[in-house]
């Protein structure tokens, strides 16, 4: 589903003022610009406060303490050597037990079944256009070629109408059908495999958690 089309979305912004995309029918929630929803506000109790308050409190303690051992000649290895250090545990424990290594084989398990699937979706893409394919294969060649056989049968470049002519010779129908329909993404034949991008939260640099 697109953007335009979801329920209640307004794509040109013609809502009232506080919601001028619409809004999300289900959870009632205004949408954005970008046809997503937005998140629901929250508001943070004090214990939430104090536990955010704890957090910055140790990390200003990660930074004054790592500042103050890189200024210590005696730890420069130390200091060199800790992030790696601090990788390998890392690594160490996300192999630790049965259940991290059971997830890692889900997960692999998971990607082998999407290369299988994902693999019979290329074979009927192929099938379905290799015709298509095969026209638009070095296109780009094939026009710049009819264009120079052109100027060194006739001594000058084709004119507008001339030009066309000749695009229409050596550009086949099936292969524009087939590349024009790559700019709309519901046509995209891995589009069941397509994923958002999530992000990883990097460790800090000030964390000294092993």
């Amino acid at each position: 589903m697109t953007d335009s089309n979801r329920p209640g979305f307004l794509p040109d912004g013609s809502g009232p003022d506080g919601e001028a995309f619409g809004r999300d029918p289900v959870s009632q929630r205004a949408y954005k610009r970008n046809g997503e929803v937005r998140k629901a506000r929250t508001v943070k109790s004090v214990e939430e406060q104090m536990a955010d308050l704890a957090q910055a409190e140790k990390r200003a303690h990660g930074t004054m303490g790592r500042k103050v051992l890189a200024a210590n000649g005696a730890f420069a290895a130390f200091m060199g050597a800790f992030g790696k250090f601090q990788a390998w545990v890392r690594e160490a424990k996300a192999y630790a037990t049965p259940e991290k290594r059971e997830e890692r084989v889900e997960a692999l398990q998971r990607q082998i079944d999407t290369i299988e699937a994902k693999g019979e979706a290329a074979v009927e893409f192929l099938t379905e256009q290799g015709e298509a394919i095969a026209q638009a294969n070095g296109v780009f060649a094939k026009v710049g070629a009819a264009y120079l056989a052109f100027s060194k049968a006739t001594g000058r470049a084709p004119d507008k109408d001339e030009g066309a002519a000749i695009v229409a010779e050596v550009v086949n129908p099936e292969a524009v059908e087939a590349v024009e329909a790559a700019a709309n993404p519901e046509a995209d034949p891995f589009l069941a495999f397509r994923r958002d991008t999530v992000e990883v939260e990097q460790p800090d640099d000030d964390d000294d958690t092993l």
